[in-house]
């Protein structure tokens, strides 16, 4: 593929061969803000039966910062997307 988005899963980072695919833009948030963001939304259930991880919030949280180092090392750009909007 060329000049193509790909949105990825959160375990995507540990692909052998990430930095020959392509430049990696990690869009970062905290993890408070992204849990706010999911229950406000107007299909929120319908948001969180797809993200089974967040099914234990503590766990959903060990896990959003064991990635976080190896999300920012693996990026060759960081966007801080809290409190904006994707318009």
């Amino acid at each position: 593929m060329h000049h193509t988005i790909v949105s990825t899963g959160g375990g995507f980072y540990k692909v052998s061969n990430l930095k020959e695919i392509g430049k990696v833009i990690y869009l970062k948030a905290g993890f408070d803000w992204i849990v706010k963001r999911l229950e406000f939304h107007p299909g929120a259930k319908q948001k969180f039966k797809k993200r089974p991880l967040f099914k234990d919030k503590v766990q959903a949280r060990e896990l959003y910062d064991q990635r976080q180092e190896a999300y920012e090392r693996v990026a060759d750009i960081v966007i801080v997307t809290e409190n904006k909007t994707s318009q």
